[in-house]
């Protein structure tokens, strides 16, 4: 059984996984599947607000304290 720590590292799993298809063989290695369907899982980026976020529309900032 995972902790809350360890259940907040899974999308970062589902990444490497999927980055590590695209550097090697896509037969290889590890893939992370929906246990109901089959299909495999991918990762990607969403604000808070709900949208999906492409590279192109992020931005990084520094946070300042108030």
């Amino acid at each position: 059984m995972l902790t809350d720590r360890g259940r907040a590292l899974f999308p970062l799993l589902v990444a490497l996984a999927e980055w590590g298809r695209g550097q090697s063989s896509p037969d290889k290695g590890v893939e992370f599947v929906h246990a109901d369907c089959g299909g495999r899982l991918s990762a990607g980026v969403s604000c808070d607000h709900g949208h999906d976020v492409p590279l192109a529309e992020a931005e990084a900032r520094i946070i300042r304290s108030k």
